[in-house]
């Protein structure tokens, strides 16, 4: 394993940092999608308000590159859809409504048109643009976070071995995507990876943001012009090994809620895009607090994750 240490970077101390081995799951009303999450993209819309939507059921495409489309992270009905400055899309809500997911042939199948269809290629991003990938591209080298040094993020390296058959799974399937190595970012506590083809751990030790993909990038591998570098997320990584696993999209992951405003810093698991009222809706101590989605350092207001 290779081993890379972040010498700078910055001790951040909070009040309430979570408990690592809570996690709840609050009931979520609503959710939103954001269409500037989704850098590169022009979107299509494929839905219509007060449509039913099922999770996995494909919400917009990309107008130039249709194969690319982002599904709903559950299912429900299609409250409202904005359309922003220049006919772009602004956002998609949809009101959540219990409903077996959409399930997908799987077998036999090319990996890139599943993840494609599904809307868990749309999760991936391609430095050094921070674009949503060309699925006809072939990236120099491939970056999966397994560490976050933000204060109160969740530790990945619990959900992961919590998650470890369907981790491997997905990781394997990454490795098709390009024909240069695939670098796991691991913390210490994380050492017992399954052994994989082109699959190279790397320990990464530090302050934060050695947690961060573009400090992980620098460390290890540094862009050179003329290539492009993908990334994805420990938790997107194991929602791909779910999808192979059962044909169906998982929409939910695991965030913290933290910060002196918390009544009870922990983990939950959500879906994405869900509403931060819900989120906090049993959760917030008296008095007048901000809300931010995000980590401490560099989260944003906003309605939703």
């Amino acid at each position: 394993m290779i081993s890379k240490r972040f010498r700078r970077g910055l001790e951040i101390s909070i009040e309430g940092l979570p408990d690592q081995s809570m996690i709840a799951s609050p009931e979520i009303r609503s959710v939103t999608l954001f269409g500037a999450d989704y850098r590169g993209l022009r979107a299509d819309v494929l839905v219509k308000e007060n449509e039913r939507v099922l999770v996995g059921s494909a919400l917009f495409a990309d107008r130039k590159r249709p194969e690319i489309k982002v599904a709903s992270p559950v299912s429900g009905r299609i409250e409202e859809i904005s359309i922003g400055a220049r006919r772009q899309l602004a956002s998609i809500t949809i009101e959540c409504e219990a409903a077996d997911p959409i399930e997908f042939e799987t077998s036999e199948r090319n990996i890139r048109k599943l993840l494609c269809e599904t809307g868990l290629w749309a999760r991936m991003v391609a430095r050094p643009f921070g674009s949503v990938p060309d699925p006809a591209g072939r990236p120099e080298a491939l970056f999966v976070s397994a560490i976050d040094t933000a204060p109160g993020a969740p530790d990945l390296s619990i959900i992961i071995r919590n998650e470890m058959e369907a981790f491997a799974r997905g990781l394997e399937a990454l490795a098709d995507l390009t024909e240069g190595p695939v670098f796991l970012c691991v913390g210490p506590d994380l050492q017992d990876i399954p052994e994989l083809k082109r699959v190279q751990p790397v320990e990464v030790t530090g302050l934060h943001p050695a947690g961060m993909f573009g400090t992980q990038i620098d460390l290890v591998h540094p862009l050179r012009k003329g290539a492009e570098i993908w990334q994805v997320h420990a938790q997107d990584v194991i929602a791909l090994g779910h999808f192979l696993s059962t044909g169906t999209v998982t929409g939910t992951r695991v965030v913290g809620q933290c910060g002196p405003g918390v009544t009870t810093p922990r983990l939950v698991r959500v879906p994405m895009g869900a509403h931060l009222s819900d989120m906090l809706a049993d959760n917030v101590g008296e008095g007048r607090w901000k809300a931010l989605s995000g980590p401490p350092v560099g989260g944003t207001e906003s309605a939703a994750l």
